[in-house]
């Protein structure tokens, strides 16, 4: 299982259309590059013009390394030269800061792809489904592509991010394999089977260590698969390995605030609170844009590592309130205020902090509604309601108002209803197990959790161990405990949990 990371449902597909990391990285790229040979393999990119080809191929290569910003950069290039430029259009979407610039990218991106290949309107298509949370319609996207382009990489790579999204492990990692077998050295092929092993049941922590190293090799000046190395090692509990491995990764990328982020994580597994933040404020001082904000997180998050969920709370209070501060761009202040809001909340609801939780989730649903109401989508904006009638039940929950949970929950499953998701149902049951749990029905709770989320969210697995304890289920109560304790990979819920987790195993 792996933390989940508390990012808006829309968001999500867009970075897997074409293969890149979901955490965003820095660094730039130059037209001399070996990454310029890495565009698209046989689908087209259709421009006129060598400039902006040249730009969006580096754009591409930058993607598949997570260096976002140089990424971004490259696509307005790109488009700046060629305002047709549908593929362009598209990196831009994928890489773009808030919801809004996402949406207004994937709108040109389709105005501009009626003279491309299908090859480049599926790529499209597949990214406006996701970002409209229509799940089945992008698996069906995905499977025509591969179809079509039966020998591209990329293409058997587009699909396994849409299965992996819909938990069809199996499927996914079959169809990075078939990319692998076309093309050995495609790296961002490596780079998510290693994530896959690494992060989805059933895990193969050597597997996803081994694919990690072909990664390395095949991209020796990037730092992005040490950082995948570092990720294989830490889920291995080899701390040392893993700071050795992110200390390469932020050598070969000076710039770059990522592979000092994670030593911050290392570090605070390892119990040096002073290192850790050390180690986030220079991650903070490189990152750029709503970037800041989204590592000022973690920095907040060594006081839940320490046991002091108040003074997290404080720290993510504090962040919210100095976006403009420490540079966030206007146009990202509010995801990012969003991204603090959620964490504050959850640890909130946890500790039974209930004001604070009620004052925070109130900020949160505005913030929500006035973004929905800013991108001007319908699917969008039933995302941002669920997410707000999803807290606000587990708000009532926690109080003991158990009808007025089960209310939330039955609103949370109209809401949903219409998502051509197969998961859609996953939150309501992670509701209602609360809501069994505290009534004191270990049973019911246990069936709940186990049409929840287990694949990503850590907090459901921690709960559902509590269900099997109350239920006098000590050994399957342990393996979920020790799930969490040895996960080792920062979020809200594992920072939150780990110390807990630790205390039950002994």
């Amino acid at each position: 299982m792996r933390a989940t990371r508390r990012v808006l449902p829309p968001v999500v597909p867009l970075l897997l259309v074409l293969g890149c990391s979901a955490e965003p990285g820095g660094g730039s790229a130059d037209f001399s590059s070996p990454e310029a040979e890495m565009g698209i393999v046989e689908i087209p990119v259709s421009t006129a013009s060598e400039e902006a080809r040249g730009h969006f191929e580096v754009g591409q290569a930058a993607l598949d390394a997570g260096r976002f910003f140089a990424a971004r950069e490259h696509f307005r290039r790109a488009v700046a030269v060629d305002s047709t430029f549908a593929l362009a259009y598209l990196g831009l979407a994928i890489s773009a800061g808030s919801p809004d610039e996402r949406g207004s990218n994937l709108e040109l991106a389709a105005r501009s792809s009626e003279s491309t290949s299908e090859g480049e309107r599926l790529l499209i298509r597949i990214a406006e489904l996701g970002f409209r949370n229509d799940r089945e319609g992008q698996l069906a996207a995905a499977e025509t592509l591969v179809e079509s382009y039966p020998s591209s990489p990329r293409a058997w790579l587009s699909l396994a991010r849409v299965q992996t999204a819909l938990n069809q492990v199996s499927e996914a990692r079959g169809a990075l394999e078939r990319a692998v077998e076309i093309d050995p050295d495609f790296a961002p092929a490596h780079l998510a089977l290693s994530s896959s092993f690494l992060f989805t049941e059933p895990r193969n922590l050597r597997r996803a260590e081994t694919h990690a190293r072909h990664a390395v090799e095949r991209m020796p000046e990037e730092s992005r698969p040490e950082e995948s190395l570092g990720d294989a090692f830490r889920a291995q509990n080899r701390l040392e390995e893993a700071r050795d491995a992110y200390i390469r990764a932020a050598e070969l990328d000076p710039e770059n605030g990522v592979p000092l982020l994670k030593k911050g994580h290392i570090e605070s597994l390892l119990g040096d609170y002073g290192q850790a933040r050390a180690d986030y404020d220079r991650a903070i001082e490189l990152a750029r844009d709503g970037q800041k904000a989204a590592f000022a997180n973690y920095r907040a998050f060594t006081h839940l590592h320490a046991g002091d969920p108040q003074a997290a709370i404080a720290a993510l209070d504090a962040l919210v309130g100095s976006m403009e501060e420490i540079g966030v761009p206007e146009e990202q202040q509010a995801q990012q205020k969003i991204f603090a809001l959620t964490n504050g909340a959850t640890i909130a609801l946890h500790h039974g902090l209930l004001t604070a939780a009620e004052r925070v989730l109130e900020e949160r649903a505005a913030l929500l509604r006035a973004q929905a109401e800013q991108v001007g989508l319908e699917e969008f904006r039933r995302a941002q309601e669920a997410s707000i009638v999803y807290f606000e039940g587990l708000l009532a929950a926690r109080r003991g108002d158990f009808e007025g949970a089960r209310a939330h929950a039955e609103e949370l499953g109209r809401i949903v209803e219409p998502d051509a998701n197969p998961r859609k149902m996953e939150p309501v049951h992670e509701l209602l197990g609360l809501v069994s749990f505290l009534e004191g029905d270990a049973a019911a709770a246990i069936l709940h959790y186990a049409r929840a989320d287990l694949q990503t969210d850590v907090c459901n697995a921690f709960r559902l161990g509590l269900a099997h304890e109350a239920n006098g289920e000590r050994r399957e109560a342990r393996a979920l405990f020790r799930t969490v304790a040895e996960y080792n990979f920062n979020s809200v819920c594992f920072a939150l949990l780990r110390r807990e987790a630790n205390q039950r195993l002994q």
